[in-house]
């Protein structure tokens, strides 16, 4: 049995689409696939300027092949002292230039000099239809800190950016899709021990209403279909997750009642219609939930099989409970 809690084994989309969304990806160097870098400074020209910083060193990982691609608001928004130097640098090109240039357009008079200098803000910015897209860049005001995130495309190697941001106070590393994962891992891992509970709970309480041997008779059946819905789901090469322990207990609920019928009927004359009930039953059930093993998202297709072999062996064994009787 292998594990894998993935959230993105939920998606399914057909090749057209994959296709599609690669190249859009490839075009834009925006993807599902991100990780996130959360900057934080003291206010927003300090943030610009550390954003500056940092695209530096992205761009240095980027020629060497560690990531495919970023977005940062530094990429469209220079910092106001950056934006000074630049205003200096174009007025020194007006004041060497520009009668050369007018000499060559055969302009009558001399170009005119460059307005006063005048700082876009973030919020100026921000605030503009050119932020329409990028606005979701800058977060504002974090913890009494301005804060940014940039995305980063498909780092290969993903603990050499995790190191490079535990070095630094101002940094952290998010990926969304890990964390939900991992929440998912904590939950399959909880449910599995709530399962084990939960058999031990019914065991108990089923030895306090039948003999011994006969309340082993009654949990068995349903613990057999648990373990040849895992069986089954593992040798069709689909790996465990917390949709396939969902449908444990689903196979440990109708599995007991399954039982409990043939335990508890009165003579031996209602077995015909115990059976004709408990089949109909297993029907419906694997009909309403066995028809998910058609679906293409893995998660879903792991859980409909696993419920459907599981109900169909628990239908199987649910006549071993059955009592004896004159």
């Amino acid at each position: 049995v292998t594990f894998n809690d993935d959230i993105r084994q939920l998606q399914a989309m057909p090749e057209s689409l994959i296709s599609q969304e690669l190249l859009i990806k490839k075009i834009t160097g925006v993807g599902q696939n991100q990780q996130v870098l959360l900057v934080r400074a003291d206010n927003d020209q300090a943030l610009l300027i550390r954003l500056k910083q940092l695209e530096a060193q992205l761009k240095q990982w980027e020629k060497q092949g560690l990531l495919t691609g970023y977005q940062s608001i530094s990429q469209y928004l220079p910092a106001i002292e950056e934006q000074q130097q630049n205003y200096q640098l174009v007025s020194q090109l007006y004041q060497s230039q520009a009668s050369v240039l007018a000499e060559k357009l055969n302009l009558v008079d001399d170009l005119t000099a460059l307005a006063d200098f005048n700082p876009l803000t973030v919020n100026e910015y921000l605030a503009s239809p050119a932020a329409k897209n990028l606005s979701f860049l800058w977060l504002n005001q974090l913890q009494d800190k301005s804060a940014s995130v940039i995305l980063i495309n498909d780092f290969s190697e993903l603990q050499y950016l995790i190191d490079f941001v535990n070095n630094a106070d101002d940094l952290s590393y998010l990926n969304k899709a890990d964390e939900i994962s991992s929440i998912f891992k904590q939950f399959r891992e909880h449910i599995s021990w709530l399962l084990v509970g939960a058999y031990l709970l019914i065991s108990l309480l089923l030895m306090c209403r039948y003999p011994f041997k006969q309340a082993l008779l009654v949990i068995i059946p349903p613990f057999i279909a648990a373990c040849v819905g895992l069986a089954v789901t593992s040798i069709v090469g689909i790996p465990i997750t917390i949709f396939n322990l969902l449908a444990l207990i689903l196979i440990l609920g109708i599995g007991i009642d399954y039982t409990l019928f043939f335990a508890e009927q009165k003579t031996q004359l209602n077995n015909p219609n115990t059976l004709l009930a408990i089949t109909l039953s297993a029907i419906t059930t694997v009909l309403s939930f066995g028809l998910l093993a058609l679906s293409e998202t893995q998660a879903i297709h792991g859980f409909g099989i696993t419920v459907l072999s599981g109900i169909v062996v628990a239908w199987l064994l649910a006549p071993l409970a059955m009592r004896k009787r004159d």
